[in-house]
């Protein structure tokens, strides 16, 4: 059971994260859409069809420039319309961005590369279950406000504990694109 004695633990995990980042100069805020590519494209083995609708929408914020990159924090919310059961999930993420991956190629300049981990609650089955998720983000920069992007997700699965009787880590990768929304 979800309780809001551990929403308030993550919130206030959340906010010392923070203040160690100096987010309080952020750079920039960004919206992200992305759409998970096998589900689209060709399905799954588990009855969803090609064309399946599994969107995450995320609003990051970027702390500013160090060394290599900078932090980002970032509320991200995904929907899935799979069989059985639509899937809506909430996480709260934390990671870093490399954006100086020129020092290793030329050619490297305009892309960014992220790792991140989240926290969240999955609702789906009428039942709502901790969840945790990492991922692994590239991003190609078309301009300073647009980048398209691939991400790569292992997602604690806690929905399908009802029907495997255990929990399951699945992956998925999704494309989309990420906007500057602007300078903070």
């Amino acid at each position: 059971m979800i309780t809001l004695k551990k929403h308030i633990k993550v919130v206030i995990l959340l906010s010392m994260l923070l203040n160690y980042c100096n987010v309080t100069s952020q750079e920039k805020l960004s919206f992200g859409f992305y759409q998970d590519a096998r589900l689209l494209l060709v399905g799954d083995n588990h009855t969803n069809p090609k064309g399946t609708i599994d969107i995450i929408f995320n609003l990051q914020f970027q702390s500013s420039q160090k060394k290599h990159g900078y932090f980002i924090f970032f509320p991200e919310f995904e929907n899935a319309n799979i069989s059985d059961s639509s899937l809506r999930r909430f996480t709260l993420n934390a990671g870093f961005t490399f954006n100086k991956l020129q020092r290793l190629h030329r050619y490297l300049k305009k892309f960014e590369a992220t790792s991140t981990i989240g926290f969240g609650v999955l609702d789906r089955f009428g039942t709502k279950t901790n969840n945790w998720s990492i991922n692994a983000n590239l991003v190609y920069k078309i301009n300073d406000r647009v980048k398209l992007g691939f991400n790569n997700q292992f997602m604690q699965r806690t929905d399908l504990k009802f029907k495997y009787q255990k929990n399951v880590v699945r992956h998925s990768f999704h494309f989309g694109i990420q906007v500057n929304l602007f300078q903070l």
